[in-house]
């Protein structure tokens, strides 16, 4: 019989504002009971799974969010954040070599980087970058997922058309065409190209 889960949550951290830079650190620490693991369960050799949950007694998630954002308003807005987290868990009676923990699967360490920066009036450049690194999955005889990195590259105009004013947005997501999984199982497209137009009323 499941029991019902519970948590303290603990979060402090600081933000400075230098103008145009700012700076922003952030501490958290989770302390979960009876975490509720939804785990896929598949018994080896039997090509039989199911979903199982059950209780884990004791999680403790804990991890900092560092971010330094750039921001000239009139020529370029740039920010690069960086995510560590971990955890301990007990163990469960019902974990089992082919079964799994979900805090497993999230990645230690993620690093985020954007920018834009205007290259004609109301015209803007824009970049994304993602790192993600190495982390477990629900099939521990797969292996781990590897990490990867994505780039995605946009353009973005704004114009008028019969008084209406217009955005459109250009873009090509995973342009280096990196192979990765987001979740075990399904390849994530090399790449996406796109366009969109957007007004206000």
């Amino acid at each position: 019989m499941l029991r019902p889960e519970t948590a303290w949550e603990y979060e402090t951290g600081i933000i400075q504002n230098f103008k145009p830079l700012t700076l922003r650190g952030t501490f958290y620490f989770y302390d979960i009971k009876d975490f509720m693991n939804d785990s896929g369960i598949m018994a080896p050799g039997t090509g039989l799974a199911s979903d199982c949950l059950y209780n884990i007694p004791s999680v403790k998630m804990y991890g900092v969010e560092l971010e330094a954002a750039l921001d000239f308003r009139n020529r370029f807005r740039g920010m690069v954040s960086y995510n560590y987290m971990n955890f301990d868990a007990t163990e469960s009676s019902f974990q089992q070599e082919w079964s799994y923990y979900l805090p497993l699967i999230c990645p230690k360490h993620k690093v985020k980087l954007m920018g834009r920066v205007r290259t004609w009036e109301d015209g803007w450049l824009q970049a994304n970058v993602r790192f993600l690194s190495a982390r477990s999955v629900q099939k521990k005889e797969e292996g781990r997922l590897g990490a990867f990195a994505t780039l995605d590259l946009g353009f973005e105009q704004k114009f008028r058309f019969w008084q209406q004013e217009l955005t459109l947005n250009v873009f090509a997501n995973n342009l280096t065409g990196t192979r990765y999984q987001e979740i075990q199982g399904y390849h994530m497209p090399r790449q996406t190209y796109g366009f969109t137009i957007g007004t206000k009323f």
